[in-house]
């Protein structure tokens, strides 16, 4: 195959490698038979990929990995394998009601290309389309072989809910929104089918590789099918694990399970969720003897108040909702014992937005695709894929596994973050830097932008100065690292977050450095954000002084006196001295 790769940064983290600069078969091609050689080749340090159109996104761990390296390790990849034939797509048939409160883009999309509706509807369902790639959504299918003729640009100002089986058109693009979520696309009809069923096995209906025929319908027939799809609904909420620990009388503003996030999903458009605050969930989890990773509860602004059946040790790291136990003031960032019939509440926030509460042994709930984290959107992980309501019961370990000698960990003041009203983000220019104007890099660099009010866990969009693209925002879809900066036609940026999709079609000028995004997780609408621009290399060590950071922290939570104490995460041994804590 063309081994003529494009590779170009996208974070600390994250490498994008670009295939070709077209959506055509050929290109398409390449991506996947390159994704399945990197796959086989089991590079050390790679923890996921991503193929989309025309490019591959790696997700790979640093501290194992450079970024040179790896292109290196992609580079003889490709140089190795060859385009075989694929097998013919199969062809799945899906009813759509056009226009109407269905399609409330068709008019729009018809006077853009002098066509009628009827024109639109004709050319729009007389075709197959190959299935590309799954991504910005569980199961959303990105589709090729439209028609130029019907071809309409995305909106400047995406909607912030577009109902689960709408059909849109973006650029020369067309697809299907499993989900209800955000969107830019141009929406001209819906499907009463289910793309997406979190309970069934596999999770999504089509694949990449097949193709899509669509067949108009009309609002009779919609609702038929529509209930016959409710009727044969496969979802089914996994049982309960564990032992009842807590009761839910109040669950707050938004509180949700959480761990480090659901990873190896992503080519499927499942999003990674995991906690916000990375940083926070960590140390709640250490401080009650956990290893990193296990379940706990993530806290936004207003908290629930739990009542417990059986004894534990708890913790409260993160922003300071001012916890309280019975009434009283208990600290943050230290761990406790509670017993039966305490009541754990929230008295109002401090500093900081959400706060993480873990639990010794940690919150049991059942692992979906490898993670026990929420991604409330697609309605899986967590407590049946939704946030916390009263009337709900926790389980954790039994009482006799958990040890009472964990009780009083605490992180020294001197580890703990301060939230600011303005933060500082750092942050690696690319993977599409190179579509805005010199005067819009310029203004990126060195303006204040404040967080709106329509921000949450997907992503904090930003009010401030427009940065310039030099000929508009739209690209061909790719992935979305954590941490992603995109810039819409308004430009306006956005900063994508845990439950983002795992695909985008707007340029991304920069990504958000590792080490940075606990801080920015922690802050509010209206309050500001600044961004500093540094080199790749930089952003590694950078991100390498996080990792020896969080080992100084881990160390200094546990009493006493260390030598050469040893920390694992994620693969990676950190051996730090210690003579004395706290």
């Amino acid at each position: 195959m063309d081994t003529k790769l494009c590779f170009r940064p996208a974070g600390d983290r994250a490498l994008a490698v670009e295939c070709g600069n077209e959506i055509s078969e050929e290109v398409n091609n390449r991506v996947r038979s390159l994704a399945w050689a990197i796959q086989q080749a089991e590079i050390a340090g790679v923890q996921e990929i991503i193929p989309t159109y025309r490019s591959i996104l790696i997700l790979y761990r640093p501290e194992q990995i450079t970024a040179a390296e790896l292109t290196t390790a992609v580079d003889e990849c490709a140089a190795a394998v060859a385009v075989s034939g694929l097998p013919d797509p199969q062809v799945t048939v899906i009813p759509v009601a056009y226009g109407g409160e269905y399609g409330p883009d068709l008019a729009y999309v018809a006077e853009k290309n002098g066509l009628t509706p009827a024109e639109v509807i004709e050319l729009h369902s007389s075709r197959d389309y190959l299935i590309y790639m799954l991504g910005f959504t569980p199961g959303f299918p990105y589709l090729g072989g439209m028609t130029e003729k019907i071809a309409a640009p995305r909106l400047e100002n995406p909607r912030l809910r577009i109902p689960a089986g709408s059909v849109g058109i973006a650029g020369r693009q067309t697809g299907v929104y499993p989900v209800d979520s955000p969107g830019g696309w141009r929406l001209i009809g819906r499907t009463p089918l289910r793309l997406y069923e979190p309970g069934a096995v596999p999770p999504v209906l089509l694949r990449a590789g097949n193709s899509v025929r669509f067949r108009p319908i009309d609002a009779v027939e919609y609702d038929r099918l529509a209930a016959e799809s409710r009727l044969s609904e496969t979802t089914e909420i996994p049982a309960p694990v564990g032992c009842p620990l807590c009761d839910v009388r109040s669950g707050g503003l938004l509180t949700t399970v959480q761990d480090l996030g659901r990873y190896g999903y992503q080519q499927y458009g499942v999003p990674t969720a995991g906690a916000m605050d990375e940083f926070s969930l960590r140390i709640a989890n250490w401080l009650v003897g956990n290893p990193e990773n296990a379940a706990a509860l993530e806290i936004t602004l207003s908290g629930p108040v739990l009542a417990f059946r059986g004894p534990t040790i708890v913790s409260v790291s993160g922003g300071d909702l001012s916890p309280q136990l019975n009434g009283a003031p208990v600290p943050m960032w230290e761990s406790f014992a509670v017993q039966p019939g305490d009541v754990l509440s929230f008295a109002g926030r401090q500093n900081g937005c959400r706060a993480y509460l873990a639990v010794a042994g940690g919150f049991q709930v059942p692992e979906v695709m490898g993670s026990r984290s929420t991604y409330v959107c697609g309605s899986i992980g967590g407590l049946a894929g939704r946030a916390l309501i009263a009337g709900d019961i926790l389980t954790g370990q039994p009482p006799e596994l958990c040890s009472s000698a964990v009780a009083g960990r605490r992180l020294p003041a001197a580890f703990r973050p301060d939230y600011g009203e303005e933060v500082i983000l750092r942050v690696i220019l690319g993977p599409q830097d190179d579509l805005f104007t010199p005067e819009g890099l310029e203004l990126f660099s060195r303006s204040t932008y404040t967080i709106t009010a329509d921000s949450d866990r997907m992503g904090y969009r930003l009010a401030g100065p427009a940065v310039n693209h030099k000929a508009g925002a739209d690209i061909i879809s790719d992935g979305l690292p954590l941490g992603a900066v995109q810039v819409p036609g308004h430009g306006n940026p956005i900063i994508m977050l845990a439950d983002r999709q795992t695909t985008g079609g707007y340029a991304k000028i920069a990504t958000v450095s590792t080490a940075d995004l606990p801080r920015l997780a922690q802050m509010l609408p209206g309050q500001r954000i600044r961004f500093q621009p540094i080199s790749p290399a930089t952003a590694r060590q950078v991100y390498l002084e996080y990792l020896a950071e969080l080992g100084r922290c881990a160390a200094a939570i546990n009493t006493g006196r260390f030598t050469d104490w040893r920390l694992t995460i994620d693969g990676t041994v950190f051996t730090v001295s210690i003579t004395e804590t706290e």
